[in-house]
């Protein structure tokens, strides 16, 4: 009985140590990037003076004007002969907490990426591993998750779900990894 014991007890060990890759595997290594690092849908936003190129532009900076988002003025400034027509966008309070990043384009002109969404793992599909590099190819389909009011304007692909193949690798020291932990 003790034998028994001993052996079952070992099997259950040497199952829950093993170097396979599974699906409850690759969904506690993606989730433990993700809480590092969160991928995120992003848009583009131009403030300050600007100066629209495409009609489709205003329509969307129009929008996001109607939901409180944007501030927009428009401007004309007369120089000799000609007019300069542009547009002095600002940001207001309720959309600065999805701005992620600012820079600087050209003169009085910013341009903002704003969150759209925030990726969180919704299943594993198919797992291959390739022994010989210590690498493994897994298909992992991601839920568009969190969307922030800028998603509806500025999102081209409105699909909730897509699916992507990311590369894993196995090392000695930290078993099968997906980002630098």
């Amino acid at each position: 009985m003790k034998k028994l014991l001993f052996l079952s007890t070992l099997s259950v060990f040497a199952l829950s140590c093993s170097d396979k890759l599974s699906e409850s595997k690759v969904k506690k290594v993606v989730n433990k990037c993700l809480e590092k690092n969160p991928v995120e849908g992003r848009g583009y936003v131009r403030t300050g003076k600007v100066s629209f190129l495409v009609s489709g532009d205003i329509k969307e900076y129009k929008e996001l004007e109607k939901k409180g988002l944007l501030k927009m003025e428009s401007i004309e400034e007369k120089k000799g002969f000609f007019t300069n027509e542009y547009e002095l966008v600002a940001l207001t309070d309720k959309s600065k907490p999805y701005v992620i990043d600012t820079k600087d384009v050209d003169g009085d002109e910013k341009g903002n990426y704003v969150k759209l969404y925030t990726n969180k793992i919704d299943k594993v599909g198919s797992i291959q591993e390739i022994p010989s590099m210590n690498m493994a190819e897994v298909s992992v389909t991601f839920k568009k998750d969190d969307k922030t009011p800028f998603y509806d304007v500025l999102e081209t692909d409105k699909t909730d779900f897509y699916t992507k193949k990311i590369m894993f690798k196995k090392t000695e020291n930290n078993g099968w990894v997906y980002c630098d932990e």
